[in-house]
């Protein structure tokens, strides 16, 4: 039997990320390594870490230049320094030789999931599956494919990517459930809730159940540390 005081208890998280990190370095698993630690039907193809001045959607599309391969922090739910780019797996360039049966986009704030939407990834290009038509469930438990949408697209608007929104009425009562303020959104938006942050880019999230005012007099909404997809074969 095996007995943990609290200090062994603090630092399992650190203990794990260790051995996550050796068993990278030995087997060169990469992204499937990701699948020790969680549901192993699930792999992890693509990461991205807020305010690091490198655009999510560039690496997604491809258009990115990024190192390979990625550094191992990259490949963790948490906002780290052991991570400076975008991990993008080369799964993305097969996308439609995968068979995949779904896709998952979540979002982590202090290593916690606080945005989890699957998709039906049958069928799907590496820029269609995130639409209302292939929306299986997600964390808003008001969100559904009878919802009223402006946006629901990867390329968005502007550079609001990543974009799930309800309605535009003019800065103060947009409306929204995600959104990525991609690098360089002050290029073409001018509403305080793309700008109010401390870098680029910024995933935004509504919090509650349903969406949100985007700006809210508080500035409520959330502001997630990572954007993860996972797909399923």
């Amino acid at each position: 039997m095996v007995f943990f005081v609290m200090s062994d208890v603090e630092n399992l998280s650190s203990l794990l990320e260790k051995i996550y990190f050796i068993i990278v370095k030995y087997t060169n698993c990469q992204y499937k390594c990701y699948n020790l630690f969680t549901d192993s039907d699930w792999e992890l193809v693509f990461r991205a870490q807020a305010y690091n001045n490198l655009s999510p959607y560039n690496a997604w599309m491809g258009t990115l230049s990024l190192p390979t391969p990625a550094e191992d922090g990259c490949r963790l739910m948490t906002n780290t320094s052991t991570c400076t780019t975008i991990y993008r797996s080369g799964i993305l360039d097969l996308w439609e030789s995968e068979s995949l049966s779904e896709v998952q986009l979540e979002m982590y704030k202090d290593g916690q999931r606080v945005v989890n939407i699957r998709f039906d990834g049958i069928g799907s290009t590496i820029d269609d599956w995130f639409d209302i038509s292939r929306l299986i469930d997600s964390g808003w438990s008001k969100l559904n494919k009878n919802s009223t949408f402006n946006f629901f697209e990867l390329r968005g608007a502007g550079e609001r990517t990543f974009y799930m929104n309800q309605r535009f009425r003019g800065c103060a009562l947009d409306r929204g459930w995600m959104m990525v303020a991609d690098v360089n959104a002050t290029a073409r938006w001018f509403c305080d809730y793309d700008n109010n942050h401390t870098g680029f880019p910024a995933f935004l999230y509504a919090p509650g159940e349903d969406v949100m005012l985007w700006q809210d007099p508080t500035f409520d909404y959330g502001l997630a540390d990572v954007l993860a997809v996972f797909i399923k074969n």
